[in-house]
């Protein structure tokens, strides 16, 4: 079951991991080496949890007695009525909510099918030097599946689109067979790293959460993480001349592409090789130079204990949730948003004037009125 509480209780914890993790990525050089796949892991983690806000059979509550309980009661406290109905902030926010969820997925459609149509009218390039480079880099994994290749004298950079056809869209450069090859294993891994699917995913939670700014950042490192991880697959059988010979490759592409206009394609299941931020080419390049200076032991101390913090505090929303405490909540709200009838509630009579509320068996709440007089009252 999905409720306010354990929404609001995933996104503010989820909002502190992204930002702790932000951190950890910008500050802390040494996360990135050698624990990729640890980080990659993590962040879908946070990924699917955000998009599945279930409540747990593991999770238990921890009720707060101050300032949360005013904080529920004014959400569903009813402020207005317009057509023909009684409307709270609780009611609005949902409204709003799902009016810009429905915006940005008619966007992200609209640019997705303009995307697939532009893809769908590129020739096929059959090239012998391209088409060779690319049955040798499938060989090199297990389930090899089929490319199409495409040439566009309108793309800015190399990239790869489609989810289950996948295709690699290349602009039209006069490259060395070496360069080709960069390119294309970088392009490649996209694919077999299934980070077509996740950004796929990070594109469906935007729709569902466009009002939170962590899912930006949150996006923005899942990219990054891809593409570190796709330039290890390129360096991590090359020398060293060679790992700097793939960084003038990255600079060139990128002197290119701020040439040439951009292209208006969207965010969804496509992995471009380059960008036009300067600063993710040179984190890009920073990372590729840097990343011998630390030892794999050294790498794998800070980088486990750091993501193993992380991961605990994404594990909290699924054994904790914290609650508006039952009896701070006034008898309207709880007759308005919770089903209790003659049928699985009953009351006991307090002395102190008040009743207290049993649902199915097992204490619910204490009110000083009687909602429902249809429901069995006992007396002690």
């Amino acid at each position: 079951m999905i409720t306010f509480m354990t929404v609001l209780n995933i996104t503010l914890l989820s909002g502190m991991i992204i930002a702790l993790l932000h951190c950890f990525l910008h500050k802390t050089k040494i996360i990135l080496f050698n624990n990729l796949n640890l980080v990659a892991a993590l962040m879908v983690v946070i990924l699917l949890r955000l998009l599945l806000p279930f409540e747990l059979p593991t999770q238990r509550n921890i009720y707060i007695t101050h300032i949360f309980p005013k904080f529920y009661v004014a959400l569903y406290k009813t402020r207005f009525t317009f057509i023909g109905r009684e409307w709270d902030i609780m009611s609005l926010l949902i409204a709003l909510t799902i009016a810009g969820s429905i915006y940005f997925f008619i966007k992200l459609i609209s640019a997705y099918f303009d995307t697939q149509k532009k893809v769908k009218k590129l020739k096929a390039y059959d090239n012998p030097v391209i088409n060779e480079v690319v049955a040798s880099i499938n060989k090199t994994y297990r389930k090899p599946v089929q490319f199409q290749i495409k040439i566009s004298t309108q793309a800015d950079t190399p990239f790869i689109f489609g989810l289950f056809k996948p295709c690699i869209v290349l602009p039209e450069l006069d490259l060395s067979p070496k360069y080709w090859e960069y390119i294309l294993t970088h392009e490649i891994s996209h694919y077999y790293h299934k980070d077509l699917w996740i950004r796929f995913l990070c594109e469906l939670l935007h729709i569902i959460y466009w009002w939170n700014p962590f899912i930006i950042i949150l996006r923005k490192q899942i990219i990054e993480i891809q593409e570190f991880r796709s330039d290890a697959s390129v360096i991590k059988q090359l020398g060293c001349l060679e790992q700097l010979d793939y960084t003038e490759c990255l600079i060139h592409i990128a002197k290119i592409q701020n040439i040439k206009p951009k292209e208006n394609l969207a965010n969804i299941c496509i992995t471009p090789f380059s960008s036009r931020s300067d600063t993710d080419i040179s984190r890009r390049i920073n990372w590729i130079t840097d990343k011998d200076k630390f030892t794999k032991k050294h790498c794998a101390k800070t980088g486990i204990l750091a993501v193993a913090l992380i991961f605990l505090l994404s594990l909290l929303p699924d054994f904790f949730i914290l609650e508006s405490k039952p009896q701070n909540i006034p008898s309207t709200i709880l007759e308005q948003y919770t089903i209790i009838n003659s049928e699985n509630a009953y009351y006991i009579y307090n002395d102190k004037g008040t009743y207290d509320i049993y649902v199915n068996g097992k204490y619910f709440s204490t009110v000083t009125k009687i909602f429902d007089n249809t429901i069995t009252i006992y007396y002690k």
